[in-house]
């Protein structure tokens, strides 16, 4: 347990504190419990936890409890990359009660990229294997190399030539990572992909369509690059770590054990 800006975190799960009696849950911020509970009007203090931890445990237990028979056996396909942010997004899910499957996207062979590459001083695949068996679920390696070459090494390569600037980033969200990763997740019977960018969907009571919104961390704010979702698309989606900030996702990273939880963020383009 750590308390960070939006209030005590026990493992996986932010207790918020404020003086209502209301317990609640908000079941669109990611499959994350916040509860609101009477404990004192502490909101915006901090709190100590020593005096609260029993009363916020039995809450997070209920809540957890509840979670579970709602979700039952529904099943997500757990974008993985071996990095913290995929990581904890895959643990938050696992908590929520999910029946999670992991898998990563092979986009080239990196045994042909050049030393010093930025994506060649490790394995991810190796790192990604390894947190799904931590987390002890199934793990698949999805060849995509002749649509990543196509889609985003090819258009890279036409859109300079063109003397235009490209966007490699935007090419594999649209193409890869959530148009044939999520076709794959679908053809096994998955609901819903879950990835780690930092943004937030909800969706509209009164016209049904889901909005993408801004994530509550500015710093790793990354919404912009995912504009070209569609409907489709963000009804499939689950995005855990909207509601949190880095610093919160590393300290659970570190709790859980994760090799990446204190690996430097990565902001190259991955094949040059």
């Amino acid at each position: 347990m750590y308390i960070g800006p939006q209030g005590i975190v026990h493992g996986t799960t932010i207790t918020v504190l404020n003086a209502g009696r209301k317990l609640s849950k908000n079941s669109d911020l990611g499959g994350r419990l916040f509860v609101t509970a009477g404990l004192g009007g502490m909101s915006g203090a901090q709190p100590k936890a020593g005096n609260i931890a029993g009363v916020a445990d039995a809450f997070i237990a209920e809540q957890v409890e509840a979670i579970r028979k709602q979700v039952g056996d529904k099943k997500v396909l757990l974008a993985l990359s071996g990095g913290v942010d995929s990581s904890a997004a895959a643990w938050l899910t696992r908590q929520a009660g999910y029946n999670c499957m992991g898998a990563m996207m092979r986009m080239f062979d990196k045994s042909i990229l050049p030393e010093g590459c930025a994506c060649s001083h490790r394995d991810d695949t190796e790192d990604a294997r390894a947190v799904a068996k931590k987390m002890g679920m199934p793990f698949q390696l999805i060849d995509a190399a002749g649509e990543f070459s196509q889609h985003v090494i090819g258009d890279f390569i036409r859109t300079y030539e063109s003397g235009a600037t490209p966007n490699p980033c935007i090419n594999c969200n649209r193409h890869l990572k959530f148009d044939l990763f999520l076709r794959h997740a679908l053809a096994l019977g998955c609901e819903k992909i879950v990835t780690g960018h930092y943004a937030r969907i909800r969706q509209d009571d009164s016209t049904g369509r889901y909005l993408l919104y801004k994530a509550a961390d500015s710093s790793k704010e990354q919404s912009y690059a995912l504009y070209c979702l569609t409907q489709h698309q963000l009804a499939h989606l689950r995005l855990p770590l909207g509601e949190l900030r880095k610093e919160q996702v590393r300290a659970m990273a570190a709790e859980q054990g994760f090799a990446s939880a204190n690996r430097p963020d990565s902001q190259d383009i991955c094949f040059v």
